[in-house]
């Protein structure tokens, strides 16, 4: 996913690129899921949004394109369709 700064925003910082830090991540089945706190885009082909859940634990979230249903950047808000299960692997991986 690409973050675009909003229109009414100035360019005077061209370095500065825009982030999804600190939207809330929520899903249409489980809503709030928790906080963007980073982007991993070491993998340009697959960037992931590094999630702190409410729970205070992080995980790793797909950020394709294909998963986003919306951004609300007043509301700092992202809404995923994410694949089923995939908020509890760590719970089948402790099974």
């Amino acid at each position: 996913i690409r973050a675009e700064a909003a229109p009414e925003q100035e360019d005077d910082d061209e370095d500065e690129e825009p982030t999804l830090a600190g939207y809330a991540v929520l899903t249409e089945e489980d809503g709030t899921v928790g906080e963007i706190v980073a982007i991993d885009d070491s993998v340009a082909a697959n960037p992931l949004f590094i999630v702190r859940r409410t729970d205070g634990t992080e995980l790793m979230l797909p950020a394709a394109d294909d998963f986003v249903v919306s951004l609300d950047d007043e509301a700092k808000t992202i809404t995923l369709r994410l694949p089923k299960g995939l908020l509890n692997l760590d719970e089948a991986e402790e099974a």
